[in-house]
């Protein structure tokens, strides 16, 4: 469902500098405060290194300072191992574009000054950001020169990092024998140097390579060791991709809870460090749980979050699994055109990277480097008779050599033809399948517009039924003149995304012992899950239960309104572990007005409270004083679990928030559909701070105004873009 490629597969070294003895950050810091001129440029560089897997952000900021000075002097070693260290930092951040120049800019360097060692270290990291990138042919290029410049050099111990590479490729490749023939052997060479970096990244990598074998016994032992030492270095980039692995782990042993906890905290630590790329894949991945869970409200969250992320990067191998994921999410919904869509933009973007044919070049380029290396073996073992007799038999079997190519290229071509002749008959199914797809959508679109057939008028009555439904909801809800009698200033934008609708508002009233006071009123915002039928099953539900505690069970308090619904929700729907049974819930906002006479003021004046309770939507409230030139605007915090979708933990109960109010304030309670609703010029969400900032704007302006405005505002952001969830938004002036 998601791609599992994308995860920390590869180690590389980092070349050290002559500062390497510093101890930590700390001491860093301390001496950077005393150095002037080049030892203030090494204490900067080193301050690069150290802060690369914590905060990139300072990590960029020392290494553009060590930049200046080493091109403002001519130091060119030293600028090369900037610019390497600054294409180490891009690298941990995700962006494999500008990591891939930086390194390059220190290879040019590195060869222009003969240093060999160096210009190893650079194409290598050439190699291992090709392969990110996907150009796995570049990426074994890259690697084979490097193990040329080691071999070259006699830096036979500085090879692992460069062999652990190629095991990536090959998992890259899901040759998994191979890419563990790779690994193992890096992991050997590591214990005998006793290098914990190199053996977190081959325990990783060989926790992946079990994970694909499925033997979750291994790769849960592999990546535990991997964790242990990063979390001894303190290499937060590091722990940040073993807890994604424990989340796919405890994933693919359906523990959910345990992998949403690993995955939620991998994600926290990737925002910390910047690490955006990363960031989006494990918001995806929480996206995936939630629909295994049919949770589907929170797995299109979490999946358009990735989304966004993704497309602002311009991921495209990112953006491919979300559209996979977002297909997958519109079907369970019924959603079937939506679904169909989304696959088909995931077809679109399906790269090949593991075609048949790439495969063999990848093998054919490690052939020639085996061949070379042999080759070099002997000539320097061979003397100079052996090398003569050598030349001899070339020369004879020149004719036979020829003639073996020509053979060799005639069946090559022959490969070629019957590789290109299946993969076209591939693409004939492919076609097939899609037209079938096609086929099948056409028919429901008929079936949608009623071409006088039975398929049209039956959908034509499931329609007339929605319809009459939706009347049925609109009467059992608040009337309008109900609701403006009970809030005389006030409004309710309402604007279901389907023919009925998820979301609903409410509203009551508890007569006062004081019959001149106005007593109690209780209104809310109400978000049920999914939107539709489903979710209008939900919002009835809700609805009776709301009456119920008010009207029946004489409550007035909003945290023991919502306690009461929490239980008799979970009695109602029968919720429990087992999967047969409905495991839904409400985001809610349930406000409370209570009159009380003000005994020292005029007659008709009263001292108004407000009381609050939320599940996951908040109360805002705005204020103005005299001295107040913009709005003050006051955020009353909800509880963060829901009203019911129980799984099995104790039932928590919601806080009651008390505050009291002034002549003038402006309260609003909401569900997420307005703040969620993509659209405008990058086809992003709306989000909560564009919808505090409107209501800021809208003041001064009466409630009926503010409705009107908003609803110019939303369809202008919509544009032409679907809605995607139901809208609610009340607004109550004092």
């Amino acid at each position: 469902m998601r791609n599992l490629l994308l995860v920390f597969l590869v180690f590389f070294f980092l070349t050290l500098t002559n500062n390497a003895a510093f101890a930590d950050i700390d001491s860093l810091l301390t001496v950077l405060n005393g150095s002037k001129g080049e030892k203030k440029a090494e204490v900067q560089l080193e301050l690069c290194k150290q802060y690369k897997g914590k905060d990139t952000e300072k990590a960029l900021e020392f290494c553009t300072i060590a930049t200046r000075f080493y091109t403002e002097s001519g130091n060119e070693k030293a600028l090369s191992e900037c610019y390497h260290c600054t294409g180490n930092v891009y690298y941990v951040k995700g962006e494999y574009p500008k990591a891939i120049v930086f390194f390059k800019d220190a290879l040019k360097i590195r060869n222009s000054i003969g240093d060999d060692e160096g210009a190893a270290n650079s194409l290598n990291n050439l190699g291992v950001m090709h392969r990110k990138i996907g150009q796995l042919e570049m990426a074994l290029e890259y690697y084979i020169k490097a193990l040329e410049l080691k071999e070259k050099n006699g830096a036979n111990e500085d090879i692992i990092g460069t062999i652990n590479n190629i095991g990536s490729l090959y998992y890259t490749q899901k040759n998994y024998d191979k890419a563990l023939k790779y690994f193992e052997r890096a992991q050997f060479l590591y214990q005998g140097q006793k290098d914990k970096n190199g053996l977190a990244a081959t325990y990783n990598n060989l926790s992946l390579i079990y994970f694909e074998q499925n033997d979750k016994s291994k790769a849960f032992e592999y990546n535990k060791l991997s964790y242990d030492l990063r979390k001894e270095m303190g290499d937060d980039h590091g722990m940040g991709v073993s807890l994604n692995n424990f989340g796919r782990i405890y994933e693919l042993d359906n523990n959910y809870e345990k992998a949403l906890e690993n995955y939620f905290e991998s994600e926290k630590t990737y925002k910390t460090i910047g690490d955006l790329i990363n960031q989006a894949n494990v918001l995806n991945n929480i996206g995936g749980i939630y629909i295994k869970l049919k949770n589907y409200k929170k797995a299109k969250e979490y999946i358009f979050r990735s989304l966004t992320l993704a497309q602002n990067l311009d991921n495209m191998p990112q953006v491919k699994d979300n559209y996979l994921s977002l297909s997958e999410v519109n079907f369970a919904l019924g959603n079937y055109r939506d679904a169909y869509d989304y696959l088909k933009e995931y077809n679109v973007l399906k790269d090949s990277v593991l075609n048949e044919q790439s495969k063999a070049r990848v093998e054919e380029l490690e052939t020639k480097y085996e061949s070379g290396r042999k080759e070099k073996e002997i000539a320097l073992l061979t003397k100079e008779k052996e090398m003569e007799q050598l030349s001899r038999f070339t020369e004879q079997n020149k004719n036979k050599l020829i003639l073996n190519s020509l053979s060799a290229g005639f069946f090559l071509i022959i490969i070629i033809a019957v590789l290109l002749f299946f993969i076209n008959r591939q693409k004939q199914k492919a076609n097939k399948v899609l037209e079938k797809q096609n086929a099948e959508i056409n028919l429901q679109k008929v079936e949608i517009q009623g071409k006088n057939n039975e398929l049209g008028i039956k959908n034509k009555e499931i329609t007339d039924s929605i319809i009459y439904a939706k009347r049925i909801q609109e009467a059992i809800f608040p009337a309008d003149n109900f609701f403006s009698d009970l809030l005389p200033d006030s409004f309710v934008l309402f604007r279901p995304k389907d023919i009925v609708s998820g979301d609903f508002y409410w509203a009551n009233k508890i007569n006062s012992n004081e019959n001149s006071a106005p007593g109690t009123l209780l209104f809310a915002a109400v978000d049920c899950t999914g939107h539709g039928v489903p979710g209008a099953f939900m919002s009835l539900v809700g609805y009776n239960l709301l009456n119920q505690a008010v009207k029946e069970h004489q409550l007035c308090k909003p945290s023991e309104i919502l306690d009461y619904l929490n239980v008799s929700l979970n009695e109602t729907l029968r919720q429990t572990y087992d999967e047969s049974m409905v495991k839904d819930g409400m985001d809610i906002s349930l406000c409370s007005l209570s009159y009380s006479k003000n005994k020292s003021e005029q007659e008709n004046e009263y001292t108004i409270n407000l009381e609050f309770a939320g599940a996951y939507n908040p109360v805002w409230i705005l204020r103005k004083d005299k001295n107040n030139a913009v709005p003050e605007l006051i955020e009353i915090k909800p509880n963060k679990h829901p009203v019911g979708a129980f799984l099995g933990e104790e039932l928590k109960s919601f806080t009651n928030n008390e505050i009291p109010l002034k002549k003038g304030d402006k309260i609003y309670i909401f569900t997420d559909g307005y703040a969620d609703q993509f659209g405008g010029p990058k086809g992003k969400k709306f989000k909560y701070s564009q919808l505090k900032s409107l209501l800021i704007s809208l003041f001064d302006k009466t409630m009926e105004e503010q409705k009107s405005i908003m609803e110019k505002v939303l369809e202008a952001w919509q544009g032409d873009l679907e809605q995607v969830d139901d809208i609610c938004i009340v607004g109550v002036h004092i």
